[in-house]
């Protein structure tokens, strides 16, 4: 039996039971995922790329089981200077856009990226976001449930309160890996990652940054704070979220 028909039984087994759940608070989603990622470790796989596919392939099996609800549920007009009105992207069998907007400390990524968060959300597209850490870091605290749980050996650790949910990993995960958990987003915008293969808006701060422009590869546009004559790429001043909005629209339009 190939990996794909046994994680695809697996996902019929975990449809069945937990859809209701699904609809309340997307616990099938992780349902699905902690079952592949068992099935995963069982057969030794460790392929980034087989993960995403057999994942997103058993997911949208699982998703299936769902209600279709109302056509217009599911599209996202937009009134400013394109319209989009595209089922989402999980209904056409495709992953998230991911754009990767990087500089280097306070430049400003995470204000820009909160902004086109913003905008973007209230014209109807669903945004995720990761954001990329270089030190170590604890959400949890010695002593409790979850802690625990992880001391044990736990492969993955989940929280689920009245307000959010928290799952996690116990060790580091690259985007290719994260992405399977975002198929319900039409874009995912990654702070950091710099020297990764995503597209990239640069942001500028300083006119000593501008070499990195140069270190870097797949830049699809230029955001700085300060005037560039002659910029080889697509550029935008910190403050023209209009000007930036409409671009990442056109560019999500022909995703």
């Amino acid at each position: 039996m190939s990996r794909v028909s046994a994680l695809l039984q697996c996902c019929e087994v975990v449809r069945g039971k937990t859809v209701n759940l699904f609809q309340r608070s997307g616990a099938l989603f992780l349902s699905c995922q902690a079952t592949w990622l068992s099935f995963r470790s069982e057969t030794g796989d460790r392929s980034t790329q087989t993960l995403s596919t057999n994942w997103a392939n058993g997911y949208r099996l699982a998703f299936s089981a769902l209600p279709s609800g109302n056509d217009n549920s599911v599209s996202m007009p937009y009134n400013g200077t394109n319209t989009f009105d595209k089922k989402r992207r999980y209904q056409m069998n495709q992953q998230p856009a991911v754009l990767s907007v990087v500089g280097y400390s306070n430049s400003g990524k995470t204000t820009l990226i909160t902004r086109l968060i913003e905008r973007l959300c209230q014209h109807g597209w669903k945004v995720g976001t990761i954001k990329h850490h270089g030190k170590t870091m604890e959400w949890d605290r010695p002593g409790k449930d979850t802690w625990r749980h992880r001391e044990a050996g736990a492969d993955i650790v989940t929280i689920s309160a009245s307000n959010q949910t928290v799952v996690c990993f116990p060790r580091t995960l690259e985007v290719e890996e994260l992405l399977p958990f975002y198929s319900a987003c039409d874009l995912v915008l990654v702070e950091g990652f710099k020297r990764a293969g995503w597209p990239k808006w640069v942001v500028l701060r300083r006119e000593e940054d501008f070499p990195l422009l140069r270190e870097l590869h797949n830049i699809q546009a230029v955001v700085s704070w300060f005037p560039i004559d002659d910029c080889p790429y697509p550029l935008y001043a910190v403050d023209d979220v209009d000007g930036m909005e409409a671009a990442l629209v056109r560019w999500l339009n022909q995703a």
